[in-house]
């Protein structure tokens, strides 16, 4: 029976390296693709109780209960973006005084950096144009600006569709997980995902409480 060659100190170490630093890699150029998905991810684990709760209570279908969860995670972040746009809104309104207030501060800074540096505020101004003719003549903050928004709204319409997706899906998701170790594993498999549901409903319930008392 051929006898399995345990691999040097330093072969290990340096292929223990090479995962992680690929690892890093797949992770920074997936990031836009990843990051709405654990988002998703995190939303379909604090809505499973409230799914449970429409299947063992209101007796609906599965696809419904999950329809409505999604629905009722869209109308509480909806209500909440609206409740934010109100503030900027009575903001807007003391635009006046923040403008004079601004100018005020502004003043101080020319004047400190004209004592300190010997810039007089129409060599600043210069400046500050020259930059700022720079990086619109090379189009990259408008179209950084653009491409942030364009990311945005993409976004926003894949993160309901993927926690739908994860909330229909999740048995066959358990099932997967299932088959990756073995039947002995299997009940502490299950103990370490109620561990990690509970704790993720936790914390961003915790996270909504506290800014519900900031605000």
């Amino acid at each position: 029976m051929n006898e399995t060659l345990p691999l040097p100190f330093y072969a290990r170490l340096a292929l223990s390296l090479i995962s992680i630093i690929a690892i890093f890699v797949i992770f920074y150029y997936a990031q836009s693709i990843l990051i709405p998905i654990l988002i998703a991810l995190l939303f379909a684990i604090l809505l499973r109780p409230v799914g449970g709760f429409l299947e063992a209570k209101l007796r609906l279908p599965h696809v419904i209960a999950t329809l409505c969860s999604v629905l009722l995670m869209v109308l509480v972040v909806a209500g909440i973006f609206t409740f934010i746009s109100f503030q900027v809104a009575e903001m807007a309104n003391d635009w006046g005084k923040i403008k004079s207030n601004f100018m005020i501060h502004l003043a101080d800074v020319q004047q400190m950096i004209r004592e300190r540096f010997d810039l007089s505020e129409v060599e600043q101004k210069n400046i500050i144009d020259d930059a700022t003719k720079d990086s619109m003549g090379n189009n990259s903050l408008l179209g950084t600006t653009l491409l942030s928004f364009t990311d945005i709204l993409v976004n926003l319409l894949l993160i309901p569709i993927y926690t739908f997706l994860f909330l229909l899906y999740r048995t066959h998701f358990m099932k997967f997980l299932a088959k990756l170790v073995t039947s002995e594993n299997h009940d502490v498999l299950h103990d370490i995902m109620c561990k990690v549901k509970v704790s993720v409903q936790s914390y961003i319930v915790g996270l909504l409480i506290q800014w519900l008392r900031c605000r």
